[in-house]
């Protein structure tokens, strides 16, 4: 607020803050999914209209992948599996199609002898934050 003098003050708790709230002085720390609802009093000034926001604190997750054979041959193809500790479905893409590619979301196909890098992903949701993407590298050698 730019009048002179006004302070903001605010709840957490889904309450509408009034003249006699927290006073607003520093960063709030927010651990858990809150509603913020917040006003600026000023002596002498009606109070403002509240200004409410939600912050959605995600659970963090993260990927495993099951072990994988380090070797294959062109023309090969693998079942791709790796889980998110959130029980989420993974995406996996492959970062060398000229050298292996993904078809029907978890099959790796050995197209050419080389490095294949296939990384792993999940996005997340409502409850939980993306997950930090992870990376494979499979040898394919020729047959």
């Amino acid at each position: 607020d730019t009048t002179p003098g006004a302070e903001i003050r605010y709840t957490l708790d889904g309450a509408a803050p009034t003249s006699a709230s927290t006073k607003y002085t520093s960063a709030l720390s927010i651990a858990k999914t809150t509603t913020v609802n917040a006003i600026a009093v000023a002596a002498g000034d009606l109070n403002s209209a509240m200004a409410t926001a939600v912050y959605t604190i995600l659970k963090a997750q993260t990927i495993s992948w099951s072990k994988i054979t380090q070797s294959y041959t062109v023309g090969k193809t693998l079942t791709l599996k790796a889980t998110a500790s959130s029980g989420l479905a993974v995406s996996f893409v492959s970062t060398t199609t000229k050298i292996c590619s993904i078809s029907k979301s978890t099959t790796a196909n050995f197209l050419a002898a080389g490095n294949c890098k296939i990384t792993a992903t999940q996005a997340g949701n409502a409850e939980y934050g993306p997950a930090p993407a992870i990376s494979q590298t499979i040898v394919v050698k020729a047959k």
